[in-house]
């Protein structure tokens, strides 16, 4: 019998992990703003006022993925908890994003 971690189901795996979701219903700027805000109470509670992203992992992430996170991470910001490192993922996201929709993408 065949085990999941076996080296011929990693690459499927990785294909499915990163597969855009069709059901972009279940995650909008609508609910990152909910769960923004509940992030930001909780952090409160435990007197957490700033945060740090890892750059480099959000960015090797697919660019659906980070569409994804910036209203979560523009709303934790708004709710006064600082997000270091995000400022950089929003100008990479732009740049990615003007770029593509200009026909200019090296992907």
């Amino acid at each position: 019998m065949a085990s999941s971690s076996e080296q011929e189901f990693v690459p499927l795996y990785r294909a499915r992990l990163n597969h855009f979701s069709r059901h972009c219903g279940l995650w909008d700027s609508r609910s990152a703003a909910h769960v923004g805000n509940k992030l930001t109470l909780r952090l409160h509670n435990i007197h957490v006022s700033a945060v740090c992203i890892d750059l480099q992992d959000e960015l090797s992430r697919p660019l659906h993925l980070h569409q994804l996170v910036l209203p979560l991470f523009d709303s934790v910001r708004r709710a006064s908890v600082l997000v270091h490192g995000a400022e950089k993922l929003w100008v990479t996201g732009s740049v990615l994003m003007s770029s593509i929709r200009n026909g200019r993408s090296g992907f």
